[in-house]
């Protein structure tokens, strides 16, 4: 957990936008920096994280939504 705590912390500090949804029961963690016109390109990772509570609650108090996909009807 302390490591996934240190790479959020990294990401909201450079100030990347961090989705989180819920797959196959893991968080699915997109974090994407969309550069500015003078710097350059566009980077994306993806990774998949734990869903137990220490994760939820590390994302909720960041900001972070955990969306959950719908449920198949």
């Amino acid at each position: 957990m302390r490591e996934l705590r240190a790479q959020l912390d990294d990401w909201v500090a450079q100030g990347y936008q961090i989705l989180a949804d819920e797959v196959d029961g893991q968080i699915r963690v997109t974090v994407v920096y969309v550069a500015r016109a003078d710097e350059p390109g566009k980077e994306r990772d993806q990774q998949m994280w734990p869903l137990v509570p220490e994760t939820m609650e590390l994302l909720q108090t960041r900001g972070i939504a955990l969306v959950s996909r719908p449920q198949d009807v």
